[in-house]
């Protein structure tokens, strides 16, 4: 590739060299989760965390995981962060209730709303 641009006059060396470069760019995409510690928008305990929970974490653990108290105290002993983005043992899989695991944007979402400091809204 050196001697293609020694062999061409500047000006049109200049030119492929813009055109690789914008073509770079072009190529390069944004990753849609964001990056663990951004936090962009404020996550609603009613809207965002609740329809996860009764989606994903009510089958295995019965009504108690609904009452707001109960995952504060999970969350003050690290035992919410441990098991859904720590150790990342929470949904279990496979189990016999048909849960998928949490995907990279609820985990995002749920990691969110603790360092907003989980509040009841």
């Amino acid at each position: 590739m050196l001697l293609f641009f020694l062999n061409c006059s500047v000006r049109k060396a200049q030119t492929i060299l813009t055109l690789l470069i914008v073509l770079t760019f072009m190529a390069c995409h944004k990753d849609k989760t964001l990056p663990p510690g951004s936090c962009f928008t404020t996550i609603s305990y009613t809207t965002d965390i609740t329809p996860i929970i009764q989606s994903s974490c009510i089958p295995c653990h019965d009504a108690w995981i609904t009452e707001y108290s109960n995952i504060v105290d999970y969350i003050n002993n690290d035992s919410w962060q441990n098991a859904i983005w720590g150790s990342y043992t929470m949904p279990q899989m496979p189990n016999s209730f048909g849960i998928d695991s949490l995907t990279s944007d609820e985990v995002q979402i749920m990691k969110c709303w603790v360092e907003q400091g989980f509040p009841e809204n």
